[in-house]
């Protein structure tokens, strides 16, 4: 007996026509990988579908040895396609891969939602921080799930099943690692389906490393700043007192992420000659000159911090 002719039963009890060919969704490797970083370990995200459920549950497994109290946990269900837009699951000429805003799993509670600008090419966004490592997908029909009416519209299935994205996010125990890993559309399959390897991420070397960039941003600021000093005295000061204030709080955060001494003196001192800078009397022409002095040394120091930053950062393992 042909899918096709199936697939108006299938529907009834959720996406069983596949099964019924043993495919895959498509892009979606068959075996698991493992990534490891620091102390933290991650497996790919595996994909079964369960008939009885009419669902498709995920899983990750995860290791992390780090001290502290709990990492934090999360899954997120993009609803966007991840087939072409009218492509038709095998063997299904019914339905046309398009994205479907019913099947935005609201039967699993406490997900929080939102609706990118128009222009994304995701409808929507639900995040679930209290599932642990299993996620379940709902997708059967509307019916499927008395009392609730939620339900999903087969026409709108791929190759991949239905248009969606599945990601599973963590942060480790310390705060200094985190881990992505995601998987595309529903298995229609009992055969298993797993996500490509995680991608894991050392916190403190991308912290870091953006404080060194934040840092270089003040550095063209300051020369902005330098640039309305005679002509607009009030502005002048006003990119002084900002810059100082900029300063100290990437001062502080390099402090919480263990920046050596060095870079977070620069900063301090950096701060301090910004803020003499914007008392400075820039109406006379001895305090616009002492004026300039002190951002002449805001910008050697500036130039220190950001070499430092970057190059702890650059010194933070990535595995």
């Amino acid at each position: 007996m042909r899918c096709s002719r199936l697939f108006s039963l299938a529907v009834a009890v959720g996406c069983v026509c596949s099964l019924l060919t043993g495919s895959a969704s498509a892009g979606n490797p068959t075996k698991s990988e493992e990534t490891t970083a620091g102390p933290v370990s991650i497996s790919s995200i595996k994909a079964v579908f369960v008939v009885k459920k009419l669902a498709t549950e995920y899983s990750v497994d995860v290791t992390d040895v780090s001290k502290g109290t709990k990492k934090a946990e999360a899954w997120i269900l993009r609803l966007t396609l991840v087939d072409p837009a009218g492509s038709q699951p095998p063997g299904n000429a019914d339905s046309h891969a398009a994205v479907d805003p019913s099947c935005n799993n609201s039967i699993v509670p406490k997900g929080e939602q939102y609706f990118p600008p128009e222009e994304s090419n995701i409808r929507e966004l639900i995040t679930w921080t209290d599932l642990g490592e299993d996620f379940i997908w709902y997708h059967g029909d509307k019916g499927a799930y008395l009392p609730s009416l939620y339900g999903c519209d087969h026409k709108k299935m791929g190759p991949s099943g239905h248009q969606g994205s599945v990601t599973f996010g963590m942060t480790s125990n310390d705060g200094n690692w985190s881990c992505t890993v995601a998987i595309t559309g529903t298995n229609l399959a009992l055969v298993p389906e797993y996500s490509a390897a995680p991608t894991c991420t050392n916190e403190v070397r991308r912290r870091v490393g953006d404080l060194a960039s934040r840092v270089e941003t003040e550095i063209v600021k300051e020369r902005d700043a330098v640039a309305l000093v005679g002509k607009d005295n009030v502005h002048a000061r006003e990119a002084f007192t900002d810059a100082a204030g900029v300063l100290a709080g990437i001062a502080g955060s390099a402090v919480r992420d263990g920046v050596p001494n060095d870079p977070i003196v620069a900063l301090n001192e950096a701060s301090q000659f910004d803020r003499d800078a914007a008392h400075q009397d820039l109406d006379t022409k001895d305090g616009r000159q002492k004026a300039l002095d002190d951002a002449a040394g805001a910008l050697k120091k500036k130039r220190n911090a950001a070499a430092g930053l970057a190059r702890f950062a650059a010194a933070q393992p990535r595995r």
